[in-house]
């Protein structure tokens, strides 16, 4: 997975952009969360990032025209 560190644009929060499996980048937020998954009978703990769009007071500026 590649991945890219910068503040955001418009409310300064540190960033990760992640290019997802189609090559397109995804800016999360750079904290991860901890989560827990049951694999083959087993507690794993995983990494999950929140998409930052979720987040930013300032995301509807980024949103393309035509997009909903």
């Amino acid at each position: 997975m590649s991945r890219q560190s910068r503040p955001c644009k418009k409310c300064k929060a540190p960033i990760l952009l992640l290019q997802t499996v189609k090559g397109r980048w995804m800016p999360v937020d750079a904290k991860p969360q901890k989560r827990v998954i049951i694999e083959y009978g087993k507690a794993v703990v995983i990494d999950t990032y929140t998409p930052h769009w979720g987040t930013c007071p300032h995301a509807a500026t980024f949103r393309r025209k035509g997009a909903k």
